[in-house]
């Protein structure tokens, strides 16, 4: 990766702003967490790769590392997941929240934000920038950008917005600068997640889009100048928003990128989150784990795989590392198909494949095999492993179907992997015994090959996992809508039962192959204190908030 740091004169500039801008660092009522312990940097290794270009939003794709930076960067959000199926206004940035319902069936949500909220660098935080962050990830413009546009199509008058039609989202209000509402098209309703289709992350609209002007003249919320040019010089480029927002609202803030180092410094403007918890380690750095060395980190998180974990346990043995903290993950592991990949053939390599020896080689003794889609996080997991587990395996004749589709010839597939990713060649290893024992079939490995018939993929899925995740455009999407329509009802088994029904049918029809599932290791360094799960369904970067780095007092070393 280039160099590429902030400059020091850009972070004084922007701290100059503070006092201008009315704001003032927060301090927690009722807090009795220590200070910030030290300026010395937390060392955070990632196991999941960093890509480095998904760091504003995933509207161009998603990895599990951008995923964990983006959690420290943004914040602020109006709506929070507590807990499996549980979403609350985030009390730290919402005063209230009213709901009314449309004479159509519609639903609509009003927030109202609580005074003096601010971004990282100071300037204030207001309706406009929640509102901006709906317009501007709805536009034409960001879909020509080559973003996906499409997050709030739940939303009334999207359609028209989102193609041009209408300057005006209509469902979208900015009623003052402390208020907003969203409207859900009743055609999106019911919604099991609901009100999470009412999140937003808010964006600086001073920041992506400096001399756009936002109003509400009662048709709903517009922008002016936001053009295909101007969304492309302030997110694009190595230093655009997309890679480096300098500005956020979450519990950190970025400070350099270099080398593949990600360097966050604490943001002392951070509204607390829904558990209103400010950090107490003051920066930290953020890269892609190396387990050959853990000693050179004070904490290694997500490691899943049974060769993941077992260099885990490599580093523990050797006193590199303090402690090992495990839990589930939303980790899925499957085998990928092209579209051009025919049902059949998906069926007859279902049939021949053993799927729980493929959960062994990849999980081993920190995972199990995968039913469907549902990552053990889940309590529906263990609700629907029995009915998923009777109907896992495929009751067809592999032969008899790759003879229909290849005419008596073999079927060739073609499978791309990285030589250097070792799960990716066990079930290299796998397809090609499969070929092995069955003549109709032909695997041809392509290393580092893109546009291939397979592939494997390792998938960690956002805390607000649902079924339908990741399904638009494949063969289950009208499947997936109709169970997502489900209702919640905490009382009631038809969710569950609709679930298991909705899971059949993907090991039916295979829009992926499902091969395991993963317990998730976080390796801990002898210099954290505290480090610990604070609710089953969030992650290192909540956890983390609630730990202290412990630094040796200098003068005291010396002595001694």
């Amino acid at each position: 990766m280039k160099l590429k740091r902030l400059a020091a004169a850009f972070v004084a500039g922007m701290m100059a702003m503070l006092t201008l801008a009315g704001c003032s660092t927060v301090t927690l009522e009722g807090d009795d967490q220590p200070a910030v312990q030290s300026e010395e940097v937390c060392r955070v290794g990632v196991y999941s790769a960093i890509c480095g270009d998904y760091l504003f939003t995933s509207a161009w794709g998603d990895c599990g590392g951008d995923r964990d930076l983006r959690s420290l960067l943004h914040g602020a959000e109006n709506v929070t997941v507590v807990t499996e199926n549980t979403y609350a206004a985030n009390a730290s940035v919402i005063s209230s929240v009213s709901i009314t319902e449309g004479d159509t069936g519609s639903r609509t949500y009003t927030y109202n934000l609580v005074s003096g909220l601010c971004f990282s660098d100071g300037s204030p935080l207001t309706a406009k920038d929640y509102v901006f962050s709906v317009l501007l990830q709805s536009s034409p413009a960001f879909g020509r950008i080559s973003g996906d546009n499409t997050a709030y199509a739940q939303l009334e008058g999207y359609e028209a917005y989102a193609t041009g039609e209408s300057q005006y989202f209509s469902g979208v209000r900015m009623l003052s600068d402390s208020s907003f509402s969203l409207t859900i098209d009743e055609d999106y309703l019911p919604d099991y997640q609901e009100m999470m289709l009412t999140q937003v992350y808010p964006v600086p609209m001073a920041v992506i889009l400096p001399g756009g002007e936002l109003t509400d003249d009662g048709k709903g919320a517009s922008v002016s100048g936001m053009t295909d040019e101007a969304l492309a010089a302030t997110l694009e480029g190595a230093t655009g928003y997309r890679r480096m927002p300098m500005v956020t609202a979450g519990p950190y803030m970025l400070e350099s990128v270099e080398d593949g180092v990600y360097t966050l410094a604490v943001n002392p403007y951070y509204a607390g989150g829904y558990y209103k918890r400010q950090p107490s380690i003051s920066r930290m750095s953020v890269e892609t784990a190396d387990l050959t060395d853990g000693g050179e980190y004070d904490l290694i998180v997500g490691i899943t795989g049974r060769t993941g974990i077992q260099a885990a346990n490599k580093l523990l043995g050797a006193d590199q590392m303090a402690t090992a903290y495990y839990y589930d993950s939303l980790t899925v592991s499957s085998l990928g198909f092209d579209d051009s990949v025919s049902t059949e053939v998906r069926q007859a390599l279902s049939a021949m494949l053993d799927t729980q020896q493929a959960a062994d080689l990849l999980a081993g003794n920190w995972g199990q095999g995968a039913v469907g889609n549902i990552p053990l996080a889940s309590s529906y997991y263990q609700s629907c492993y029995a009915t998923m587990s009777a109907s896992n395996t495929v009751s067809v004749d592999a032969a008899q179907l790759l003879q229909e589709v290849g005419g008596g010839e073999p079927v060739e597939l073609t499978y791309g992997y990285d030589p250097a990713d070792e799960e990716a060649v066990t079930v290299l290893h796998l397809l090609q015994r499969a070929a092995e024992e069955q003549p109709l079939l032909a695997i041809v490995p392509v290393e580092n090959g893109e546009g291939t018939d397979l592939w494997y993929q390792k998938i960690t899925y956002p805390k607000n996992w649902g079924a339908w995740q990741g399904l638009r455009g494949t063969s289950l999407e009208q499947q997936a809508a109709a169970l997502r329509r489900t209702g919640y009802n905490a009382n009631s088994t038809r969710y569950i039962e609709k679930l298991a029904a909705f899971e059949m049918e993907y090991l039916s029809v295979l829009p992926d192959l499902p091969l395991a599932v993963y317990r998730g290791c976080d390796l801990v360094g002898k210099r954290l204190i505290g480090y610990q799960q604070v609710d089953v369904y969030d992650d290192w970067t909540i956890w983390i908030q609630y730990t202290r780095l412990f630094v040796s007092d200098a003068s005291e070393s010396d002595e001694a």
